[in-house]
């Protein structure tokens, strides 16, 4: 059965490594493989609890907020706090765009 994709704005495919921290997580950078206007994907194995509360910065923005949605033994789910306005992720983010 497909799973039911609730997003609000467009998911984009990227490559690109984002710098991640919390309380109880030391700064990692980790591979980010989506991003939409509201959240994105990290691959990591670290698998944090659901409703925890990071740090992540991304390439040529300012570090934001961002609550963990959901995680399995291979990504985390993370919506922002604030959004992104989805002219940044057209604009400065596209050079990082794949064609997933």
């Amino acid at each position: 059965m497909a799973r039911l994709d609730r997003r609000r704005t467009r998911r984009v495919p990227v490559a690109m490594t984002a710098a991640v921290c919390g309380t109880g997580i030391s700064r990692r950078r980790l591979p980010l493989t989506d991003i939409s206007a509201g959240g994105c994907r990290l691959a990591t194995p670290f698998g944090w609890p659901a409703g925890s509360v990071v740090v992540i910065t991304l390439p040529t923005l300012a570090p934001r907020a961002a609550r963990v949605l959901w995680h399995t033994a291979s990504a985390v789910g993370l919506a922002f706090e604030q959004a992104i306005n989805p002219l940044v992720i057209e604009g400065p983010l596209s050079p990082f765009w794949t064609r997933a």
